[in-house]
């Protein structure tokens, strides 16, 4: 995506490849931006990374506290 300028469409040697959501595919072009091409293999799992995350936290809010917490409702 970033060599080609095809933000809407990811493309895979020339063409379509829309296996993911396009979002996942920004959030790897931004990490890999951001921590460089030598880290570019950790920077394309770093949203998978950062979504599991997201996805613990929730559990255990949810296991240690109450549902509300789990949300994140004030």
């Amino acid at each position: 995506m970033m060599r080609s300028r095809s933000w809407l469409v990811p493309l895979l040697d020339g063409l379509p490849y829309i296996d993911k959501p396009v979002l996942f595919h920004w959030l790897q072009a931004l990490f890999i931006r951001i921590l460089g091409k030598r880290s570019s293999r950790f920077g394309s799992r770093a949203p998978v990374q950062a979504v599991a995350l997201f996805g613990v936290t929730r559990w255990v809010g949810g296991e240690f506290f109450d549902d509300e917490t789990a949300n994140g409702a004030p």
